[in-house]
């Protein structure tokens, strides 16, 4: 498709005002840092004078300066206008001399008396030309051309410069986005969550009334019935729990200094029936996070390593190291394993290996969650001698010093 010069001139006016560059204040961040590529560009072309032009539908904004101050003027006024019209850099020795430029207002002494003049397209990654780096003097000088390449290159740490706080803004305001997203999320799904926990609550208290008749007891098919539809409730209650666990992950962040032999020892008692005959080690550095989802991880982690146990007697090892500046926490156990293959499957959402074993598949996606909430990693490896290794990284702005 052709595109029309008037469509090129609003796709560049968009990327230009994306930006959001044009009239901040002189004490802005930005400003600061152009000002100085604007130095660096004076001094490469050794002239007294270097600007930041951004030019919209009217204007030439001049959003940073060396030399002189920042002004602006209107865009049929502008030399740099000029080279934006050209399309390619322009550079001219003795601007009074050049047809082009000695009527100019900035040449004939209208505005002003520039003689050299070098003007650098500023283009947007998209290759739009929002506006140039302009270097100036009121003398007639040559500028070479391996210092016009340089200016060019500052030309473009220019353009980073712009994108740098664009992608900041962009991050902000998407960060923002995301914490409002978690926040509806967990409440809709607390409100969900709490609406089918009633019928659910009303269907286990019926059958286990069900269940204490002495007619159902003595029929063993009803009995059957009851006990399967009461296990199925039981099921529904535990995954709206899970989703209700995955769906807060990743709100505000508590963070304190937590041992982690203390914390295991709660999880194994928690656990109950299900660990009573396993062995469960903990050892290391103290962790900084956030203690509930600390105590969710790790229980997910020990649960599964408790539930998926193999024929031996299950074991499992919980340590936890420093390893540079990060912490590095390991629970390690001898069970069935999880083949290299699907290792990336049993961290989304409802998937499940064994389908024998009862459970929702939510556990491990949680996992994820915390770990990311924290800026961490996690992995799963081979455990040495057989069984599962599960690996958390966590940095140090979360972990103890």
């Amino acid at each position: 498709m052709i595109r029309t010069a008037a469509a090129a001139e609003q796709e560049r006016l968009a990327a230009l005002a994306a930006y959001d560059v044009i009239g901040v204040e002189h004490g802005d961040p930005v400003v600061g840092d152009l000002r100085r590529l604007c130095e660096a560009a004076a001094v490469v072309a050794d002239v007294p004078y270097a600007v930041v032009n951004l030019i919209d539908d009217r204007f030439q904004h001049q959003v940073a300066a060396f030399g002189a101050t920042a002004a602006d003027c209107r865009r049929e006024e502008s030399m740099c206008q000029t080279t934006l019209a050209r399309g390619h850099d322009v550079y001219v020795p003795d601007a009074s001399q050049d047809a082009t430029f000695a009527t100019s207002p900035w040449v004939d002494g209208r505005l002003g008396a520039i003689r050299a003049y070098s003007s650098t397209i500023l283009r947007s990654p998209e290759g739009h030309a929002i506006g140039t780096l302009c270097v100036f003097d009121e003398a007639v000088k040559e500028i070479a051309p391996a210092h016009r390449r340089v200016l060019a290159v500052l030309g473009e740490q220019i353009v980073d410069v712009l994108e740098l706080r664009l992608r900041s803004r962009q991050l902000q305001r998407a960060s923002g986005e995301l914490a409002r997203s978690t926040d509806r999320l967990a409440s809709l799904v607390g409100t969900v969550s709490h609406d089918l926990k009633a019928p659910i609550t009303a269907i286990l208290g019926f059958t286990e009334l069900l269940a204490d008749m002495d007619e159902i007891a003595a029929d063993r098919s009803a009995s059957d019935y009851v006990g399967r539809c009461r296990s199925a409730a039981r099921r529904m209650l535990a995954m709206i729990n899970d989703l209700l666990a995955y769906a807060r992950v990743g709100a505000e962040l508590a963070l304190v200094r937590t041992p982690i032999e203390a914390m295991v020892a709660e999880i194994v008692s928690d656990l109950g029936a299900a660990a009573a005959d396993a062995t469960v080690r903990a050892h290391g550095v103290d962790v900084v996070a956030d203690r509930t989802q600390l105590r969710a991880l790790l229980q997910n982690l020990i649960g599964n390593a408790v539930t998926y146990r193999s024929e031996r007697p299950c074991e499992v090892e919980v340590d936890s190291v420093r390893v540079g500046p990060d912490v590095v926490l390991r629970v390690v156990d001898n069970g069935s394993g999880i083949p290299a293959d699907r290792r990336e499957d049993v961290v989304r959402p409802m998937v499940r290996l064994r389908k024998e074993i009862p459970g929702s598949g939510i556990g491990l996606a949680v996992c994820t969650r915390i770990v990311a909430a924290h800026s961490g990693t996690m992995r799963i490896e081979d455990a040495p001698g057989g069984g599962t290794a599960v690996v958390v990284t966590l940095p140090a702005t979360a972990l103890a010093g």
